[in-house]
């Protein structure tokens, strides 16, 4: 089943959103720079961003997914909250693609119900415009949004905030028996 097959409703911003991301605890911040050294699916080479999630179990699993050595159990995780404010006004493009913009600031959000739609958009040959703070695409894991920050975007600083930095501890029984902790294999 695919996120476009349960028809995913977007979120809403009227009161703000409330993203998730786990990284190792030198990496928590929202610089973004490992992306611009090993680019993801909505960033290109050189370019910034911060990969996210809407919900906490969904970057737990996105984790797991990307994780190369499967009998390492990850240690050294923090779960990051971060907030994403703003006075959003929102419109409702093709597709049932969203756009939302902060008129006095000229920040603007993308929120796509598929991926190709993304695709077509971002980051396109020269990367997202510079007003682009956010994008939210369907999770490729689990039928929910990800959101993709770019910390080089005008008007990043204003709308978007690091709340929260917190001592994640992934749980042993979703890795396979006899997996070790990461400390335990140095």
């Amino acid at each position: 089943m695919t996120p476009q097959d349960l028809r995913l409703v977007p979120p809403s911003l009227t009161s703000g959103l409330i993203l998730y991301r786990l990284a190792q605890v030198r990496f928590a911040t929202l610089a973004g720079s490992g992306s611009a050294l090993y680019p993801g699916r909505w960033n290109l080479p050189g370019q910034r961003a911060v990969y996210t999630s809407l919900e906490i179990g969904t970057c737990v699993l996105e984790r797991l997914v990307h994780q190369s050595d499967k009998n390492l159990i990850p240690d050294d995780a923090v779960l990051m909250r971060i907030q994403l404010r703003g006075e959003w006004v929102e419109q409702e493009l093709l597709n049932g693609a969203r756009l939302w913009f902060d008129a006095r600031s000229g920040c603007t959000i993308f929120c796509f119900r598929s991926l190709e739609a993304a695709a077509s958009l971002v980051p396109g040959k020269k990367g997202p415009s510079p007003g682009l703070i956010a994008i939210l695409v369907p999770s490729v894991v689990v039928p929910v949004y990800n959101a993709v920050l770019y910390p080089d975007a005008a008007g990043f600083d204003e709308h978007v905030a690091l709340t929260d930095v917190s001592q994640f501890t992934f749980d042993p029984r979703l890795f396979p028996e006899g997996a070790i902790r990461e400390s335990e294999s140095r």
